[in-house]
C-alpha cells in the first residue's frame, strides 16, 4: 500500500518543483525506517500480553494512518492523482 502511495506520489512531487535529491531522500529514509521496524523481534508468547484489545487498537490505527494521509497528501497535489488514489486504496482493501 506504502509503495502505490509513494509510486503514485513521487512523480507529483517533481512536478510541483521539489528538487530530486529531495525526494530521493525522503523516499530513501521512509524505505529504512520500514526494514528497520521489520528487523525488531518481538516476543510471540501471547501470554505476557497484558491488553490484546489496546495492541490490535493501536496496530490498526498505525495501518490505518497512511491509508487516510495518502489520499489526501495526493488530493492536495492534483484532484486526478487523489481520486486515482482513493480509488487503488479502495480496491486495495477489498479481500
Amino acid at each position: 500500500m506504502l509503495t502505490v502511495s509513494a509510486l503514485q506520489l513521487i512523480p507529483s512531487a517533481l512536478d510541483s518543483g521539489l528538487n530530486l535529491m529531495q525526494v530521493l531522500l525522503v523516499t530513501c529514509l521512509g524505505f529504512a525506517l520500514v526494514v528497520a521496524l521489520s528487523s525488531v523481534k518481538f516476543n510471540k508468547d501471547a501470554s505476557k500480553v497484558k491488553n490484546p484489545a489496546l495492541l490490535i487498537t493501536i496496530a490498526l490505527s498505525l495501518h490505518n494512518l497512511p491509508e487516510g494521509a495518502a489520499p489526501i497528501g495526493a488530493t492536495l497535489v492534483d484532484i486526478e492523482t487523489g481520486l486515482t488514489t482513493s480509488l487503488v486504496l479502495a480496491l486495495h482493501n477489498i479481500p
